[in-house]
């Protein structure tokens, strides 16, 4: 009777996109208003990282979110706004965001695009 060797295999880990650092771009609403925005993500563990957003309209928030190693993104945001809240996906590739968010609260649902770049 012969035994063979089996060979050695490494466990195969996700490798995700570095999120960490300063971001700057555009943002517009589906009522019109656009403006400039900033990113900082000031941290990630694996998939998931934490950020604050600033837009040049007085909108901070705060999101939360998870990336995949493909770079898809989908995130929850809360603004500085009292009672609202969202979610939003989007991508992340070359050191650029693009995503889209729906914030909810009183007076109705904003929709925004933005497209933010590392620098």
């Amino acid at each position: 009777m012969m035994i063979e060797k089996l060979e050695n295999r490494a466990l195969l880990s996700a490798t995700f996109p570095a999120l960490v650092g300063s971001y700057s771009g555009t943002f517009a609403d589906a009522s019109g208003g656009s403006g400039t925005v900033t990113l900082r993500v000031y941290a990630q563990k694996k998939g998931t990282f934490f950020a604050i957003v600033a837009q040049s309209d007085g909108m901070n928030a705060v999101i939360n979110g998870r990336v995949s190693a493909g770079g898809v993104l989908k995130f929850n945001v809360k603004p500085n706004a009292l009672g609202r809240h969202g979610k939003g996906s989007g991508t992340f590739a070359n050191g650029t965001f693009n995503a889209s968010e729906v914030i909810k609260g009183p007076g109705g649902a904003v929709t925004e695009t933005l497209s933010v770049t590392k620098h």
